[in-house]
Order: C-alpha cells, then structure tokens, then sequence
C-alpha cells in the first residue's frame, strides 16, 4: 500500500504548473493595471488629503498656514508641504506664488508604493488656500487648468495611467 513512482510524478507535476502559473499572475500585477491604479490611489488620497486639511483650516504643529500643497520631486518621490503665514502678513494678502517654495513646511516625503513604478513626466504642483480650498495649479487657479500624473512602470513607459486634477479639486483617473 503506497503511491506508485508513475502517481507521485504526475502530483509534482501538476504542482509545478499550478505554481508556475500562480508565479506568472503575481508578476503582471505587481506591473499591470491594477499595480498603476493601486498607486494611483494613494496618490489621489494625499491629494484629497490637502484638500481636507485647507477646508479644515488645520495648523499642522500649531504653525499658522496659509494652504497646503503637493510637489513634484523626482520620478519616484513627491513632497506634501504646508505654507507657513509670513511675517504676520494675512494669507489672503500673502503674494508669495502658490508652488512649493524655499521655507514651506514638508508635511511628508512620499515614495511611490510600488518601487517598478515611476511617474512619466514631472507634474505641475496642486495647492490648495485655506479656508475655501480653492485650488491651484502652478500658480494659476483657471477653472480649465489641470496637472497631469502620468503613472508609469518603469519598464514599459508607453503604458500608462494618467491622475487628473483640476483646479476645482476634482481628481479623476484614466486607466
């Protein structure tokens, strides 16, 4: 009574395509869509995150600010930052642009989860004043103006998933 030699070489058999196959399905979505939309989620989540904190008014540390913002720093890495008040000048007569400067506050460092993911082109920075949240991109609040987050991995740059934001502050994604 036992298993035959011909029995337990069909079993391991079996096991090696089943294990190969699970292999290769890991490995396209640490790279495929749904690795792009993962990413692409955190950062629709710091984004909304900037927003909340403008429309809350929230002083990080006790720090009077102005808004707050998000910024471009190399293709794996971006900065949320806060704009301190200057000099007892009241943020609405603040005449400081609204991108990231010298002497902002870097709220968090952030590297893209996914480290075979990187973004496609540098993005024009997204800021956002308190208390009304309004939004701006580089500088410029123009309803039709928008940053572009093209979320690529890193080996095949022509696919891409694209982050939308508006400066009304919607966020959309494209697949």
């Amino acid at each position: 009574m036992g298993f035959t030699l011909v029995e337990l070489v069909i079993v391991v058999a079996i096991i090696g395509v089943l294990s190969a196959t699970l292999l290769f399905n890991f490995r396209s979505t640490q790279t495929g869509a749904s690795a792009r939309a993962q990413v692409a989620n955190v950062l629709i989540s710091d984004i909304r995150d900037m927003q909340s904190r403008a429309l809350s008014g929230s002083n990080p540390s006790g720090v009077l600010v102005c808004g707050y913002g998000i910024h471009y720093i190399n293709a794996t890495t971006y900065v949320l930052f806060a704009r301190p008040v200057s000099g007892g000048t009241p943020c609405a007569a603040d005449a400081r642009p609204k991108t990231y400067q010298v002497g902002d506050l870097v709220l968090a460092e952030k590297n893209l989860l996914n480290p075979q993911m990187v973004f496609a082109n540098a993005f024009a920075d997204v800021y956002y004043e308190i208390p009304s949240a309004k939004g701006y991109i580089n500088n410029n609040s123009l309803p039709s103006q928008f940053s572009s987050f093209l979320i690529a991995f890193s080996a095949s740059p022509g696919v891409v998933t694209t982050v939308h934001v508006s400066a009304s502050g919607n966020v959309t994604v494209l697949p």
